[in-house]
């Protein structure tokens, strides 16, 4: 994908490499006219030059495209692939821990199957499957009360964490981000798996582990309100 100044770049060198094309058409049809008529004998050395210069031109433009841009574009859309792929696979293993957590936590209602897990992976099926209750063993607190131990599922998470901080801080790295609000949000979310990295058991680590779930996978905004969609997901289709 091309950044806003990248498209418009690339727009003027199209239209400067169809303004070379005609240029070069125009002193090659000159040049014939020349050659068979003979009526502009006094321009043959210009037309011979500028259609050699034009066609020089348009060859470099060409290959230019080749070496550069078509490898450098296949180069951005394979990080962006990769980070699509390895956030719905580190997506994946949070969630069969948090669905772990829950049923160690007293919840009998979740299963680790794939459709509980397709269900937990969009907002809404999140929060259905979350909000609410009012006891330890029910809703969301049955995964907290949990996770306020050095449990397995504990673990697995701050590593999943870690691997999506690896992740976005490869792409901010080596993928061309122009929107600052998207450069800010990717920043932020690394540096929060950053700190939850270093995260032992406890109360305050589990409420802060607990509220970036939530506000990843539940949708959760404290300052503009609830959302409706992934945001990881929203931030790698708009990069």
């Amino acid at each position: 994908m091309l950044t806003k100044i990248e498209r418009l770049i690339s727009r003027s060198l199209l239209t400067i490499f169809l303004s070379v094309v005609v240029f070069y058409l125009v002193f090659e049809t000159l040049d014939s006219i020349d050659q068979n008529v003979g009526t502009l004998r006094p321009f043959e050395s210009l037309f011979s030059v500028g259609s050699n210069f034009f066609l020089g031109i348009c060859i470099s433009f060409l290959f230019y495209y080749l070496v550069v841009v078509v490898p450098e574009n296949r180069r951005r859309e394979a990080i962006k692939s990769n980070l699509s792929f390895q956030y719905k696979r580190i997506k994946e293993d949070i969630l069969y821990q948090v669905i772990f957590a829950s049923q160690q936590g007293g919840r009998n209602d979740l299963t680790a199957d794939t459709e509980t897990l397709e269900k937990l992976s969009t907002v809404q099926g999140f929060r259905d499957a979350f909000v609410g209750g009012r006891e330890a063993d029910e809703g969301f607190y049955a995964f907290r009360n949990h996770m306020s131990a050095d449990v397995p599922e504990f673990r697995e998470i701050i590593f999943g964490f870690k691997m999506l901080a690896e992740q976005i801080d490869f792409v901010m790295h080596n993928y061309p981000i122009a929107d600052p609000e998207i450069f800010r949000v990717l920043n932020n979310l690394k540096h929060a798996f950053r700190h939850i990295e270093f995260s032992g058991p406890g109360y305050d680590e589990e409420k802060a582990v607990s509220k970036l779930i939530w506000e990843i996978f539940g949708g959760s905004n404290w300052v503009d309100g609830p959302r409706d969609y992934d945001l990881i997901e929203r931030m790698i289709t708009d990069v």
